[in-house]
């Protein structure tokens, strides 16, 4: 709790009987303190001190206002230590389902930072694609869900969590590479490759190719972001995919990003629960929420 600064010298006055002692307290200069406390009897219309020649003495309106100043202090004083103690009963095992791109590229740095405000705090993260982590939570066999496609409710609740660029992407020696700006008619007719069905990464894909009305030259299929890259590296195909996942590589040179013209390429990262939850489980799901934004 925050006590207002005026208070706080005045406090400080009552307690050290002197504005000289006070100001060395406060780090401020007497002058400074008296003005100070002046303008605050100015503002509330009494005087608050008697002053002495070598000690200063509260009068009645300065006992009253001096015990309820007091009361703030032993009450902020008490709210820290209860949220100290909050953060500390805070403990316990919490069992994370996260599809790939949040789970392998997002989540991690943001449990660290967790971990530093509650250090009783444990996880288990379960990396799948998202229905996979669907299912999962429907059998119970996971707290909570962090996912990057749309899925039916089913009983879950579902909230949008944050943005996501998603980012066309081949390799450096692929002849999209060398074109400043790619058109969707370039994209006709390539040889792509993607992530697997139940992927949130395919749905938005599978969207992407249907809007454009695409077609491929060959559709290589793997199961996971790394392998995905890995292919797209080596030169078997060109892929759409997280920016979370490729910037390491866009900034060492090991992918390029494709400018794709005046296409917003953009999806939604979700959170999805299942029936009430722990007071840890609703702080990790929360502090997930603040920090990825």
């Amino acid at each position: 709790m925050i006590i207002d600064e005026r208070m706080n010298v005045f406090f400080t006055v009552a307690k050290e009987r002197q504005f000289t002692k006070a100001a060395i307290t406060l780090n401020r200069t007497q002058p400074n303190v008296s003005l100070t406390v002046k303008k605050l009897e100015e503002e509330l219309k009494t005087t608050l001190f008697i002053r002495g020649k070598r000690h200063v003495e509260l009068t009645k309106a300065g006992n009253i206002l001096y015990e309820r100043v007091k009361q703030l202090y032993d009450l902020a004083e008490e709210t820290t230590l209860m949220l100290h103690e909050l953060q500390t009963e805070v403990r316990g095992l919490v069992t994370i389902g996260a599809s790939y791109s949040i789970g392998e590229y997002v989540l991690p740095p943001l449990l660290q930072t967790i971990r530093l405000q509650y250090p009783n705090l444990f996880f288990d993260v379960v990396i799948a694609n998202t229905d996979e982590i669907k299912r999962a939570l429907l059998n119970q066999h996971i707290d909570f869900g962090f996912i990057e496609g749309e899925i039916s409710s089913e009983g879950l609740t579902i909230e949008q969590l944050s943005e996501d660029e998603m980012c066309l992407t081949a390799s450096p020696n692929d002849p999209l590479a060398s074109i400043a700006q790619v058109t969707v008619a370039d994209l006709q007719g390539r040889a792509w490759v993607i992530r697997e069905e139940g992927s949130g990464t395919r749905d938005y894909l599978n969207a992407f190719f249907e809007r454009h009305q695409l077609s491929t030259e060959t559709m290589t299929t793997i199961g996971s972001n790394q392998g995905v890259k890995e292919a797209v590296m080596s030169g078997l195909g060109i892929s759409l995919l997280s920016r979370a996942v490729i910037d390491r590589d866009l900034k060492n040179g090991l992918l390029v990003e494709l400018s794709l013209e005046e296409l917003n390429l953009r999806r939604h990262f979700y959170t999805i629960t299942k029936g009430p939850l722990y007071a840890r489980e609703e702080i990790v799901i929360s502090l997930v929420k603040e920090l990825i934004t």
